[in-house]
């Protein structure tokens, strides 16, 4: 089968069958899921880089930082909001996926002033919130590209 055919397939009536709640406990483990990964790797004494900027170690102001993370919820929400009823599970997963990593990210940085990353790529430092953020992205744009904008 076809990925094309695949993601085709996953647009049926279930993505209207699972609750919010589901979705919500979906968020909630995936949050605890990246904190306890950080916690596990600062305990099992892995290399650690504190992060202290925003995405990709851009050095925007703590202010500004705060506004943009706030604009982009405000719209994710907002567009969640008017097609959640349309989404299909796939699209649901895709943006579960974004908000838990961003919100595990967000609350780390609030809490701490940094996010631990500990995962190192190539020449770069992530963490699962980052990894989530990424795949929920992908996951997002091939609903777009195969299912179409209408069915997101």
């Amino acid at each position: 089968m076809s990925l094309h055919k695949y993601f085709l397939n996953l647009k049926t009536d279930q993505a209207k069958t699972r609750p919010v709640g589901f979705w919500f406990a979906s968020f909630l483990f995936l949050i605890l899921l990246d904190w306890s990964s950080k916690l596990i790797a600062v305990q099992i004494g892995l290399d650690i880089f504190y992060n202290q900027k925003f995405a990709f170690s851009l050095d925007v102001p703590k202010g500004v930082m705060f506004v943009l993370y706030v604009l982009v919820f405000a719209l994710i929400g907002k567009f969640i909001y008017e097609r959640y009823q349309s989404m299909t599970s796939v699209t649901k997963l895709g943006f579960c996926l974004i908000l838990a990593g961003g919100s595990a990210n967000i609350l780390e940085r609030l809490a701490f002033g940094k996010v631990v990353d500990f995962i190192f790529i190539f020449n770069g430092v992530i963490n699962f919130a980052d990894i989530f953020v990424l795949s929920g992205i992908i996951v997002v744009l091939i609903q777009i590209y195969f299912v179409g904008t209408k069915k997101v």
